[in-house]
């Protein structure tokens, strides 16, 4: 993708700058793929669309789902498929980014990907999944994977 623009007349620049940090890592357009078709699209639409297939990615729980995106207190699973202006924008942003990280430390390997979620990690003297559910454990997790990535 070249740095076409996309988006409305207020948040060009925010949409060229989410949709070239989601592609900026080389996934295959994995995440692209599902957030832009040439539409323009809004912010919230991108970030949740995005979140949505990282978490597939990732095969995060609904309830660490929820738990990420600040949803625990909706009861209402609609709220979160249908509604992604309720969505924790900023804690998507990092799931999106810890899906980004480990993809780039795996080379792509969900065995490997799954195994670096699923056991405790001694330098982070937790499970990576456990830490999930916290704002503090998913940037902890970031900043860690971020500090390892090549």
């Amino acid at each position: 993708m070249d740095s076409q623009i996309v988006g409305n007349k207020f948040g060009v620049k925010r949409n060229r700058i989410l949709l070239d940090n989601i592609h900026s890592k080389n996934l295959n357009g994995h995440l692209l793929n599902c957030c832009y078709n040439g539409d323009m699209k809004d912010d919230a639409l991108i970030i949740h669309e995005a979140f949505h297939k990282a978490c597939d990615e990732l095969q995060l729980t609904k309830e660490i789902r929820a738990s990420i995106a600040g949803l625990e207190k909706h009861s209402n699973e609609s709220e979160v498929v249908n509604k992604p202006e309720v969505i924790a924008e900023s804690q998507c942003l990092l799931l999106i980014e810890l899906y980004k990280r480990l993809n780039i430390l795996s080379s792509g390997n969900a065995d490997l990907i799954q195994h670096l979620l699923n056991t405790h990690n001694t330098h982070l003297d937790a499970t990576p999944t456990d830490l999930l559910q916290s704002p503090k454990g998913l940037k902890q997790l970031v900043n860690y994977y971020t500090s390892i990535s090549p």
